[in-house]
């Protein structure tokens, strides 16, 4: 009798974990179901306005296994630029093994990439935690357009649970929570006990060592052709492509070739050198040498360090400046990268000849780079194209030091600089201004001005500010109307008041318009120029799967709007013929798609200026300069989500980046295209690229320097 139970158990026992393992969950087919687990508590709330209710909590736990795609469903739970997310549970099972299932999607279509990682966490008897269970997952391995089941063997957990989830991308969507308990459930439980409050930085944690380990560039080089490198090499590569983190191919003949930098009397070079080491740790240190006599501070010395992205990517991103004769170390059979910024406007003489000598312990003797530098003595005096990043001076710790950013976002030639909406008095019934608002509004001003031009984006529209106008039955449009006149003339007299005349700001009242957004832009703005004809006012358009601006709907805001900056994405496409037909000057932007950090200097940054001049604009912009939303830029995963941030703080200045160098290049590419455009030696690629007859012209860094010094050799001849 014994055995018998025995046999019946274990076969049960087997069942039951088969269950528990598979990939795929039976809908419920109206059986009762034991509720083995409850959830209390979502931290941050979800905020995915398509799946959000009031009954996200119960919707957990209700059973009910929704089809593909899920995020477009009530009965989903979903957080939008929210990771990671905290789920608080109680499991109801007597034992404290078992199995967690999560119920998610992946839809590369509507950028939803699955779960990146989850951390299950379990309450002591001592109100502290321990780590109980994980998954890590591989989402590339996983069907698109399809559900999938999360398993996750938890060991040793008390009946209260904390569930930390960490998005792959932006999105987080959850379904369905199950608990299948089972004592057969082995492992081992850590004991390091984590108080409440370090759950989320100790899952953050074991996210970013995973990553590491995923992405970690392997010390032999077999792939490379290397694998028998026995010295240390040094080579030129692009400062703009991929730095890989490993040496070219080597031949036997390898020699140094020499670097030639050729400009703008007002421009700035880059040039990177690569350094493996093939020796012990060292110190290294550079030093330029030249029997010419060198400005100090035109030649910058920096190195290019790694940094995780949040997607589990190792990039060469920020540029860390060193003085010369500086020392830094370099791992054993690593790479280090060596950033040189050669500011032509600090050389008295067009050409010089000088070494790039990079010493250490490692080497018998100096490596010594040939350095040629030759300066186009004549400065390129053009009207300056636009320039934006959407550098709000509220985005801390970059903005710590506001002189030295500032000083940081004239020399990379941004020359259009947004108030944000919280540094602006609103506009209210009784007609009274904010005084905190008024006060930052006054040290922005004081900041910026002289140096380009103002826009005020106040952040207006449907289910946002300014409240009464949406919210308030009891006005009538005629006194919505004659509250915003008011605030308008007050905010004209002050800002004359502040020493700027009409020409030099521009109201910024919505956001990338689409859908029910443009058609408050369109009422918004008439209600503007109705009331005060000489505020200028900006629009940025945008075209997305929810709508954007028809040909009509533009002709309708043309008179209205005085500042136009489309999306380049529908300035070529769905707004291409407004655009192409209008004969006042007008911008672009482009944003690059998260993780930025691991986005390309050349294609995103760099190449955004030709793409402008080609299609007629006279402005570029991108997000964003400073966004980390309050957290380090040098950390993607210590905020809601990764950082938007083109540069790293520091305690002085900011810290640059490769991606930065390659704006401020393409901002002085521009100027060359337009001064040079109209010369009879004009490049023949670049005309034929005007004329649409290539696309994604220049297709590389080398193609383009080479274009660019055609251009430079017409501007000799002129």
């Amino acid at each position: 009798m014994t055995y018998t139970k025995f046999i019946k158990g274990s076969i049960i026992f087997v069942l039951f974990f088969a269950v528990a393992e598979s990939k795929q969950l039976m809908t419920n087919t109206g059986d009762v179901k034991e509720l083995l687990i409850s959830i209390s508590k979502l931290s941050p709330q979800p905020n995915y306005s398509l799946s959000t209710d009031e009954n996200d909590i119960q919707q957990l736990t209700d059973t009910e296994i929704l089809r593909f795609p899920i995020w477009s469903k009530k009965g989903c739970v979903g957080w939008h630029k929210r990771t990671p997310v905290k789920i608080s549970a109680k499991i109801e099972a007597k034992n404290n093994n078992g199995v967690l299932k999560i119920h998610t999607a992946k839809g590369l279509y509507a950028g939803v990439k699955g779960l990146k990682r989850v951390d299950v966490y379990s309450k002591t008897p001592s109100n502290q935690y321990i780590h109980v269970g994980e998954y890590h997952g591989q989402t590339d391995e996983w069907e698109d357009r399809k559900n999938h089941w999360i398993n996750i063997n938890v060991y040793g957990a008390y009946d209260e649970l904390e569930i930390v989830v960490h998005a792959d991308g932006t999105n987080i969507f959850i379904d369905e929570i199950e608990w299948i308990p089972g004592k057969g459930v082995d492992g081992f439980v850590q004991e390091n006990l984590i108080p409440t409050n370090q759950i989320i930085k100790d899952s953050t944690n074991r996210l970013k060592t995973a990553l590491l380990e995923d992405s970690e560039i392997a010390s032999n080089f077999e792939n490379n052709g290397v694998a028998n490198l026995s010295k240390s090499i040094i080579w030129q590569d692009d400062p703009w492509g991929d730095l890989s983190g490993k040496p070219p191919v080597v031949k036997s003949n390898l020699a140094l070739t020499e670097i030639k930098i050729i400009g703008v009397k007002n421009e700035k070079e880059s040039a990177v050198l690569g350094v493996f080491n093939a020796e012990n740790d060292g110190e290294y240190n550079v030093t330029i040498s030249s029997n010419q006599e060198i400005n100090a501070q035109a030649i910058k010395i920096g190195i290019v360090k790694s940094i995780l992205t949040a997607s589990g990517v190792l990039v060469f991103d920020p540029i860390l400046p060193i003085k010369q004769n500086e020392t830094f170390k370099i791992e054993a059979n690593k790479v280090s990268y060596i950033w040189l910024t050669i500011d032509l406007e600090q050389l008295q003489e067009t050409n010089y000849q000088a070494n790039i000598l990079v010493s250490s312990d490692n080497l018998q003797a100096p490596y010594s780079i040939p350095l040629t530098i030759d300066v186009v003595n004549k400065a390129i005096v053009i009207n300056e194209p636009a320039a934006i990043n959407w550098s709000y001076t509220s985005n801390l710790p970059i903005w710590k030091n506001r002189k030295k950013t500032m000083e940081d976002l004239l020399e990379h030639g941004i020359n259009v600089f947004v108030v944000p909406p919280q540094h602006i008095p609103q506009p209210n019934v009784d007609g009274n201004w904010n005084i905190g608002a008024a006060i930052r509004l006054k040290k922005d001003l004081d900041l910026f001005k002289g140096n380009g031009q103002i826009l005020l984006i106040v952040g207006w529209g449907p289910g946002s500010r300014p409240a009464w106008m949406f919210n308030d039955k009891n006005l009538t449009e005629q006194r919505k109307f004659e509250i915003l006149k008011n605030w308008l003339n007050k905010l004209n007299t002050y800002m004359t008041q502040q020493g700027f005349h009409n020409s030099e700001w521009a109201l910024y009242p919505v956001d990338e318009a689409h859908s029910k957004k443009l058609d408050f832009l369109i009422k918004i703005a008439k209600w503007i120029k109705q009331a005060n004809p000489d505020i200028r006012v900006y629009a940025n358009p945008s075209q997305s799967r929810r709508g954007y601006a028809t040909y009509r709907d533009l002709k309708i805001l043309e008179p209205l709007i005085d500042i136009w900056q489309p999306s380049l994405a529908f300035a070529q496409q769905k707004g291409n013929r407004f655009f192409s037909e209008m004969e006042t000057p007008w911008w672009v932007y482009d944003n690059p798609k998260a993780p930025v950090k691991q986005s390309s200097p050349f294609k995103n940054y760099r190449r955004l200026a030709w793409k402008a001049w080609n299609i007629g604009s006279s402005g570029i912009g991108f997000w964003s300069y400073s966004d980390t939303q309050g957290s380090s830029a040098w950390d993607d995963f210590d905020g809601v989500r990764a950082d938007w941030a083109v540069v790293y703080e520091s305690e002085e200045k900011p810290v640059s980046s490769r991606r930065w160098e390659a704006f401020r290049e393409g901002v002085e590419d521009y100027k060359l295209l337009t001064k040079t455009e109209n010369m009879d030696c004009f490049p023949r690629e670049l005309m034929n690229m005007k004329q649409g007859m290539i696309n994604n012209y220049p297709s590389s860094s080398q193609a383009l320097e080479q274009v660019r010094k055609q251009m430079l050799s017409c501007l000799k001849e002129h």
